[in-house]
């Protein structure tokens, strides 16, 4: 079954595309609190506190908007077919799953939603709180699609063989849930797409790595990273944002997660390839973006937390700052908040490291 996805065994690659994954996945998380503090319209973020499109800075958040929540998908694609067992038993997976995935969310939904319920004063019930876990709440959509997307890959792989049927069956029910017009159906089945890119792309990896760790020239290292960000760039200036179908982010999603890859490699492959030693600086920062990546479920949980009431201090302390200052303050806020949470508590409790899918 393995040699499906990757066809090697090669320890090295591996260890390898794990570095690329946690990366990337930094990367992406990051963009995701970024965005959550512009906002994505006028009525959210930083939009909504200055009343304004922001210019450059709602410009980028637009832009990354079209890219980051796919690159989560492909990414979650390529771990699962690179490093998931597939024939595992039924009650392995599913108790497998149920930790990494359904915990999160029976733990942290709940709260989540009474604390947003409370800072607006609407009032809920008990039922209220159940039917945040049951229909995707806020935030909380991602977690249901990636529950969704990882069954049917794993009930599909259980039974089938073929990389690219898979890939076809999936774009295939994406297009049968817009002929039949249900909403719910077309994002989930939307989403897994992405995921099954992902999938549909680990065998392909190892050789475009060697590639171009072998031809390290201009085309390579300049001119196809600056391609794609033009394309995103150009397609998102272009193509709708609220079609019916959104070949934004299908295009940009792509083209966003290829980006970071390329990206990835330069970076981390080229230089441990390299004769020539990576400056200490640099080094940070890869290894932050890697442990931002390993983290990623904590600030992605949490981060709301933190912009919300930093939020609150910084409007009642200073008024209402440069648009700057506030969107530098909360960013970093929204990152290093969870990440100090998730360094206390991931070697003090293992309770703590179950509700959020990381317990072994």
């Amino acid at each position: 079954m393995g040699d499906n996805f990757l066809k090697t065994n090669n320890n090295y690659f591996k260890n390898q595309l794990s570095k690329y994954l946690y990366f990337i996945r930094g990367i992406a998380i990051i963009l995701v609190v970024i965005g959550h503090v512009i906002g994505y319209n006028l009525t959210y973020g930083m939009r909504q506190v200055y009343n304004s499109n922001l210019s450059v800075l709602g410009w980028f958040c637009d832009l990354i908007n079209t890219f980051h929540m796919p690159t989560f998908f492909v990414v979650s694609g390529i771990a699962f077919a690179a490093f998931s067992k597939k024939d595992i038993s039924y009650k392995k997976f599913f108790t497998s799953k149920f930790q990494k995935l359904l915990i999160p969310l029976l733990v942290w939904c709940p709260p989540y939603f009474i604390l947003q319920s409370l800072s607006k004063s609407k009032s809920f019930s008990f039922i209220d709180i159940i039917d945040s876990i049951i229909y995707p709440y806020e935030i909380f959509w991602f977690i249901h699609v990636l529950i969704f997307a990882t069954l049917f890959a794993f009930l599909y792989f259980k039974n089938l063989q073929s990389v690219n049927f898979y890939l076809i069956v999936s774009i295939s029910l994406f297009t049968l849930s817009v002929l039949l017009n249900n909403d719910r159906i077309q994002d989930y089945l939307f989403w897994n797409i992405f995921y099954a890119f992902g999938v549909f792309a680990t065998k392909y990896l190892l050789p475009i790595e060697t590639f171009l760790v072998k031809n390290r020239n201009v085309l390579t290292q300049v001119l196809l990273p600056c391609l794609c960000v033009s394309i995103m760039v150009i397609c998102a200036y272009f193509l709708p944002k609220d079609a019916n179908i959104d070949y934004l982010r299908l295009i940009n999603g792509t083209i966003g997660f290829i980006f970071l890859y390329l990206i990835s490699i330069q970076l981390i492959g080229n230089l441990e390839n390299s004769s020539r030693k990576p400056t200490t600086t640099l080094n940070r920062i890869i290894e932050s973006c890697q442990y931002c990546g390993a983290a990623s479920i904590a600030i992605y949980l949490f981060h709301g937390y933190f912009t919300g009431l930093s939020r609150a201090i910084l409007l009642k302390v200073t008024g209402l700052p440069h648009p700057i200052a506030y969107f530098a303050i909360l960013s970093l806020m929204g990152i290093i908040g969870p990440l100090v949470i998730y360094e206390a508590l991931r070697t003090r409790s293992k309770l703590f490291l179950y509700s959020i899918g990381g317990a072994k």
